[in-house]
């Protein structure tokens, strides 16, 4: 899965272009990697992405955003994340819009380029901009952290790959 991984264009963009608010923008659609048993979040909870299907032209091409959020620099300062979005997924909401980059628009004149392809946006969860790969999680206080980003990220391609998403 790594190669496949290495081999994709992803664009990462943490502010593209300024909104217009005349854009029209997808909901997405939460899915949760519970397939993935290592896809997991600080508090152990399953970690997940939101995907919108592209259309047309566009259905077999993908534009990806990796959600920021500041690496949790101590394991206390992990364990205080771990009861945040940016820890645990307990809290995601099934559906969202993403309103962050004109790149997530479905509009042919906002965005000319990539309005019709599949959109994803991956959850940030792990506490590390999806770097870690501890296989055992760390005791924390008496609560387990898990350290799994990397497992996170294969877990989302794999996921996109298999079934009707088209990757």
């Amino acid at each position: 899965m790594r190669s496949l991984f290495s081999t994709l264009f992803i664009a990462v963009v943490a502010s593209a272009v300024p909104l217009t608010g005349a854009s029209t923008f997808p909901m997405m659609q939460l899915n949760s990697l519970t397939a993935y048993p290592n896809a997991k979040c600080l508090d152990n909870s399953t970690a997940g992405y939101y995907f919108a299907p592209g259309y047309g032209g566009g259905s077999n091409k993908f534009y990806m955003d990796h959600q920021g959020g500041r690496w949790c620099e101590t394991e206390a300062k992990c364990l205080e994340r771990s009861t945040t979005t940016h820890g645990s997924s307990l809290d995601w909401p099934e559906e969202a819009e993403w309103r962050k980059s004109l790149l997530f628009s479905t509009s042919a004149e906002d965005n000319p380029l990539a309005h019709s392809w599949n959109k994803v946006y991956i959850r940030y969860c792990d506490g590390s901009s999806f770097t870690s790969n501890r296989q055992d999680p760390v005791e924390v206080n008496g609560v387990l952290l898990h350290m799994r980003g990397i497992d996170i990220v294969d877990a989302v391609m794999e996921d996109l790959s298999s079934g009707d998403k088209g990757l």
